[in-house]
């Protein structure tokens, strides 16, 4: 990314008192320009598809869908813009998650200080006069790299120290990834764990459908048992059946249970008491809910016809 101030008149640049190209040469005049390149990164906006969406009313989502499209700022007049601005500002400070716009400024700030510092003599001076610094580098707006010791210079069968300097230690960190996709989220929060909403759902999506998975497989166990023990008649069942939009629940026996297919379709939830002694209930859900039913008023069925 790279922005830029454009200086039609150099009445612009009066108050630093830069006048003349060889003003450019003084670091006195050069340096209070970082202040001028910070405040004009400050006022520049930027989104990096970091918000919480959930905690945003109705209104400020869609405003905050209308800003973030640049054809509109282009239709806004002066005092739109002011106040379209201003409220941008607002809902990113209040819902943004990305520091993005933050670590920009803080890396401005730090490089325009490297640029602009006092640093150690140049080796295009006098070597005499650097004897007392004991130390020597670059030209300090050409390279900002590791300074190394004039004796070093001098001396070449000394070990060099092979420790890596500070900035290569910290790039050398092992970036965090999203759990989905993969991608650097290196620059998000440190507990961030995906780089966008879509990645989150995706994830919590899958973990809910394993849920789901397993507790499907347990109740196709429990069904398989429960109808391999459905002679004696001596189960309690509480079902749940919605009928009208109204949802329903009777406590019946098993010897009670004769449901037409109609109503065997409304039934979504069972739970079976009594199977085992100091055993927790055997809970079912929809299809498999609705097939222990339909079983147990075939069986009853049954019995009756033989009784008649």
């Amino acid at each position: 990314m790279r922005f830029e101030i454009s200086v039609k008149k150099m009445h612009y640049l009066k108050d630093f008192e830069i006048v003349n190209l060889s003003d450019l040469l003084d670091n006195d005049k050069i340096k209070p320009l970082g202040g001028l390149l910070l405040s004009e990164w400050d006022n520049t906006l930027i989104y990096d598809c970091g918000m919480q969406w959930r905690n945003m009313s109705a209104f400020e989502k869609q405003k905050f869908l209308y800003y973030i499209r640049p054809a509109h700022w282009l239709q806004f007049s002066r005092k739109q813009r002011f106040r379209a601005k201003k409220h941008f500002k607002e809902l990113t400070k209040t819902y943004g998650t990305s520091p993005t716009h933050e670590n920009i400024s803080i890396s401005i700030a730090e490089k325009w200080q490297q640029l602009t510092a006092v640093t150690c003599p140049r080796l295009n001076l006098d070597f005499k006069k650097l004897k007392p610094f004991q130390m020597s580098t670059f030209e300090p707006l050409k390279c900002t790299v590791q300074k190394y010791p004039f004796i070093n210079l001098v001396n070449t069968t000394d070990k060099q120290d092979k420790t890596p300097p500070p900035k290569a230690r910290i790039m050398n960190k092992k970036k965090r990834r999203c759990l989905n996709c993969k991608k650097d989220i290196s620059n998000k929060r440190i507990k961030t764990k995906y780089c966008s909403k879509k990645c989150n759902n995706k994830i919590n999506g899958m973990k809910r459908t394993a849920k789901k998975q397993k507790a499907r497989k347990i109740e196709n166990i429990n069904l398989l048992k429960l109808k391999n023990n459905l002679n004696p008649n001596h189960l309690t069942l509480e079902v749940n059946y919605s009928f009208e939009g109204v949802k329903y629940t009777d406590n019946l026996l098993q010897n009670e249970i004769n449901a037409p297919p109609d109503w065997i379709k409304r039934v979504f939830k069972i739970v079976v008491r009594g199977y085992r002694k100091n055993k927790n209930p055997i809970e079912l859900n929809s299809f498999r809910a609705r097939k222990l039913i339909n079983i147990i008023s075939i069986i009853n069925k049954k019995k009756r016809l033989l009784k008649d």
